[in-house]
């Protein structure tokens, strides 16, 4: 066999075994600050820790990992954004872990496509995490308060499958509260401006799950392509890829930690990330 035949294959065979074996289970964990302008004083330095798309189906390696990574990180509250597990068993397991995190303030709960495609199992993995003390949020808000001061936490159901109701979400909000929104796509980050949502998180993309140097993600399903693939966007970033002013809207994308359809994953590492809100 000619020798680039044996380099490209050798090549190949390598990157084949670096998206199989390494890269789904290098775990980042992200620590981020973002400005708010309309954060209360009172909530200065409240954190978040972000866990999305998990797609659990047991405690394997990986999840064994993100449980040593976020035990006692301590946030203010904790925020699962979609693509749980794929039963009460592996549900009860996914509950235990991201508890393990010890959130202060709450632990929430949004449904991702890949939840409400299965809605039987769905409904098991709901009960047993509800159970545990994690709160879901189906098309609703909750407030939390710190002294005289309040911000709402509101979420939707999964906007991919159509189960997304922002305005009921947020009805009954005060206009005037900083507003942090939990949606497993961002796709709805144009509506989400229009309501006046500060932050948004979201995940769904995987940042791509497989992307390539020099070209990016292949393919996003982020509603607006590969600019809102990942990461942290607001301002001219957001702007630039929604060719709309976003005020002072920010929407962070996580990369999440399991994968779909292929158990691979290149150049789009798997993330959990820690938020600090700050004010100003």
């Amino acid at each position: 066999m000619p020798a680039p035949v044996l380099l490209a294959s050798a090549a190949a065979a390598a990157i084949a075994l670096y998206a199989t074996a390494y890269e789904p289970f290098a775990i980042r964990l992200r620590r981020l600050r973002l400005n708010c302008p309309r954060l209360p004083t009172e909530f200065d330095g409240f954190t978040i820790l972000q866990l999305s798309d998990l797609h659990m189906s047991k405690m394997g390696r990986r999840e064994r990992r993100v449980t040593r990574m976020i035990r006692d990180l301590s946030p203010d509250i904790l925020a699962i954004t979609g693509d749980l597990a794929f039963d009460d068993v592996s549900g009860r397991q996914l509950a235990a872990m991201a508890l393990g995190a010890r959130p202060r303030e709450g632990a929430f709960a949004i449904s991702g496509n890949a939840d409400v495609r299965h809605p039987g199992f769905y409904a098991g993995v709901r009960r047993v995490m509800r159970e545990a003390g994690i709160r879901f949020l189906e098309n609703e808000h909750v407030m939390l308060r710190r002294g005289g001061a309040s911000i709402v936490i509101a979420g939707v159901d999964d906007p991919h499958s159509g189960r997304d109701d922002l305005g009921r979400a947020v009805e009954g909000a005060p206009d005037d509260r900083f507003t942090l929104l939990l949606s497993h796509t961002p796709a709805i980050i144009v509506a989400a401006i229009e309501v006046g949502a500060d932050v948004v998180l979201s995940g769904h993309t995987h940042g791509g799950q497989l992307a390539l140097p020099f070209i990016g993600p292949l393919y996003t399903r982020s509603g607006h392509g590969k600019g809102l693939a990942a990461g942290l966007l607001g301002g001219e970033s957001l702007r630039k890829v929604i060719d709309l002013d976003p005020g002072r809207t920010q929407v962070y994308v996580s990369r999440g930690i399991g994968s779909s359809f292929l158990p691979l994953r290149f150049l789009a590492p798997p993330e959990i990330a820690l938020l600090e809100l700050r004010r100003g």
